[in-house]
């Protein structure tokens, strides 16, 4: 495989802001992800996504969906996926393709996107970037395999429990929906409060296309499905703990943990502090499921409990592709970026590492007894002087953990006996720029106002900046949020219309890749498969692995696995003009 040719995507979720009264009733993002959708689909084909989540795929490979447990009571986040990838030139490209087709959308249904990871209300949501890594050594790869057996009773019994509940669920619908019948035929009147004393209100929406989950009877489900799930949910943390990347999570931490120097988003806090990174400080673990049972991880193994438990019930292939020996490696840590070299380094920099260490490299790497711990101080010092003391009693800051990393990482590229590429020499060199200039700004503290437009955390504290030093926190959390407005009233975007924040992706590649799929990946045959069969009378739904296709006549299901042969493309290169650090 070659240097930076891992399989990579991004998941971002992305915050509602625009007038509920337009969109109509307690949920109205539930309507504006249907308008959007609608929206989206003018401009080009969708097909609906297999899966519980509702969400469609576009042509481009990539998907858009509603996102959030309670959207009974009005909650729910957009979250756009973007397709497959190899390299971070290529998924740089993809994730802004994405966002212009939602910022697009949105615009003409009156809806704006804020693209960061936490709320006012210290709500936290965000970016999720996945890898595709091997399981570990030969060793590791069948404890997996025999655990992942091994818990099928527990599956089995999770899936028993949850059926009983749904059917529960329909004999107490059913029983109260002829009592309101009854009502509403002996005494009119009375069919409101009747409705109100059995549900908890009308559970048919406004405008009648569609029946609404009681706020009550929803948190219940939640509350049951955690109960029935906690088993299996046990059970596989000690699975993924034991036998799962355990070399990569290791080796991988203390350059996650100190990522954000060169990547973090910055927030403005409670108590009107300046931190450099927006989801870091409500990380609480290393390994978990997120935002269940209030678990923030570095490494979310939130895709396997999804596969097993969820998906597995109706496709056994599912189940059949976790034996695989290379496996999605999901990280929960990253922010949000705006800045597009923010958002190259932070992909680039990662694939390169998980390159050395799949390779054998990094096994002196410092390691640290509390690496949450560790993080939190970090991001708390936006001086960059904070440090840490290793296992072997040295003292590291953020910057030195980093330049470790960068140094091996030139010692891995320099003993390539087949050469590299310049996307690899554009990674180490932008890796390089960026601490450099940070390093300047340690001893100069007015040194980061020359990242502006380049790093997100410098940017975003230089607006913060302007408000002076007995600023309202309101006003700081203005700017803190509104930098992340995907709009043309949007902080960022003010900046980068102005020239101060370089532009790494054209707009002949953008408005391509809007619309064609990344080639040698299995978005490209996605892609195909949606131009192909959407819009006539077949029925088309779409998943990450296997698109199924049906007509009268039965179905047939597309694997994915083979990539897409002969796809158009888009060029994938970026501007030769490199950040201005």
């Amino acid at each position: 495989m070659r240097l930076l040719g891992r399989l990579c995507g991004l998941e971002t979720e992305l915050a509602l802001y625009a007038d509920p009264a337009r969109f109509g009733g307690r949920q109205w993002r539930r309507v504006a992800y249907e308008r959007l959708v609608a929206q989206i689909s003018r401009s080009t084909p969708c097909a609906t996504a297999a899966g519980c989540k509702e969400g469609v795929f576009l042509a481009n490979g990539g998907a858009v969906a509603l996102e959030g447990e309670r959207l009974a009571a009005g909650a729910g986040l957009i979250e756009l996926a973007t397709p497959e990838c190899r390299g971070p030139r290529e998924l740089l490209l993809y994730q802004r393709a994405m966002e212009q087709l939602a910022r697009h959308a949105a615009q003409q249904i009156g809806l704006t996107f804020i693209k960061n990871d936490r709320d006012a209300h210290d709500s936290v949501y965000g970016a999720q970037e996945n890898y595709e890594v091997p399981v570990g050594g030969p060793i590791s790869l069948w404890i997996w395999r025999l655990g992942l057996i091994a818990l099928v009773p527990l599956v089995l019994l999770c899936w028993a429990c949850t059926l009983l509940t749904l059917l529960m669920l329909l004999l107490y619908f059913f029983v109260t929906a002829l009592m309101v019948a009854s009502v509403r035929l002996l005494s009119p009147r009375h069919v409101q409060p009747t409705m109100r004393l059995l549900w908890g209100g009308n559970v048919v929406s406004e405008d009648g296309a569609r029946l609404i989950l009681p706020v009550w009877l929803e948190s219940l489900l939640i509350r049951l499905s955690s109960l029935y799930s906690l088993p299996v949910a046990v059970a596989l943390w000690g699975l993924v703990r034991v036998a799962v990347f355990r070399r990569t999570r290791r080796l991988l931490t203390p350059f996650l943990i100190s990522r954000p120097v060169l990547v973090g988003a910055g927030m403005v806090d409670r108590s009107g502090r300046f931190l450099l990174a927006d989801k870091a400080p409500a990380i609480n673990c290393l390994l978990g499921f997120s935002a269940f049972l209030g678990a923030r991880p570095i490494f979310a193994i939130g895709n396997f409990f999804k596969a097993v438990c969820i998906d597995s019930f109706t496709s056994w292939r599912t189940f059949a592709r976790l034996f695989r020996p290379r496996q999605r490696l999901q990280l929960a840590i990253g922010d949000a970026n705006m800045c597009e070299s923010a958002e190259f380094l932070k992909i680039g920099s990662t694939l390169l590492v998980l390159d050395a260490i799949e390779a054998g490299y990094l096994e002196d790497a410092p390691q640290f007894a509390r690496p949450v711990q560790a993080l939190q101080t970090f991001v708390g010092d936006p001086t960059l002087e904070a440090g840490v003391i290793d296992r072997r009693g040295r003292r590291w800051s953020a910057i030195e953990i980093q330049r470790y990393y960068l140094s091996v990482c030139h010692k891995f590229v320099r003993e390539q006996a087949d050469g590299v590429s310049d996307e690899v020499e554009e990674v180490l060199s932008v890796w390089e720029d960026a601490l450099q200039a940070l390093e300047n700004a340690s001893e100069d503290p007015a040194g980061t106002d020359l990242l502006v437009g380049t790093l997100d955390w410098p940017t975003k504290r230089y607006l913060v900046d302007q408000v002076g030093p007995g600023g309202r926190w309101e006003v700081k959390k203005k700017i803190d949020i509104r930098y992340h407005e995907l709009s043309e009233d949007g902080y960022y975007e003010t900046i980068r219309d102005v020239g101060l924040a370089p532009r790494l992706v054209d707009d002949e590649s953008l408005e391509r890749a809007m619309r064609w799929p990344p080639s040698e990946t299995p978005a490209a045959r996605r892609g195909r498969a949606i131009r192909e069969f959407t819009g006539g009378e077949m029925t088309v739904v779409v998943g990450w692995h296997d698109v199924v296709v049906r007509n009268r006549k039965g179905k047939r299901r597309l694997s994915l696995e083979t990539h897409g042969a002969g796809i158009p493309a888009p060029h994938t290169s970026l501007r030769s003009r490199r950040p201005r650090l």
